[in-house]
């Protein structure tokens, strides 16, 4: 019997390219490249474009899945990966993504379920200061607009 503990990671992706993010077969490789390099066995994988600029997909894998919403427009994807395979790392998946869109920032949390209570734990926080001190005010008030709720 599995053990339920497994760990999940939410990351918004802002400022990425949108031709990436607009292109069907090439997100299904990147993600589908990032299940293996975590180390996961690909089960079944899906991807739908619902219009001319968003694009939507899952990879099972056969202990969860990696999901994907872009808006190309937008230059924003939302990042869903969940395992409870201890041996799978999905920060390594996370990471290979990040970079194959070219994201300039993100907000990641990744919550440990099944175990009893839902842990969470922020990522990134570095790298996103990093990233924001690089740019100039104009800049960074471009990219806040883009977080939501933010004031």
């Amino acid at each position: 019997m599995s053990d339920p503990c497994g760990r999940h990671i939410m990351a918004e992706l802002y400022q990425c390219n949108p031709v990436i993010l607009n292109d069907l077969s090439r997100l299904q490789k990147i993600l589908v490249d990032a299940a293996l390099l975590a180390g996961a066995e690909v089960r079944e994988v899906t991807f739908n474009k619902s219009n001319s600029t968003q694009i939507s997909g899952v990879v099972l894998i056969s202990n969860s899945h990696l999901a994907i919403h872009t808006f190309s427009q937008q230059r924003y994807a939302s990042l869903d990966i969940y395992t409870f395979n201890q041996r799978l790392n999905p920060n390594e998946a996370y990471n290979y993504i990040s970079n194959q869109l070219q994201a300039s920032w993100s907000l990641v949390k990744e919550l440990y379920r099944g175990c009893g209570e839902i842990l969470e734990r922020s990522l990134d926080t570095n790298q996103i200061a990093e990233q924001i001190a690089e740019q100039s005010p104009d800049e960074v008030e471009a990219l806040l607009k883009l977080v939501p709720n933010y004031e």
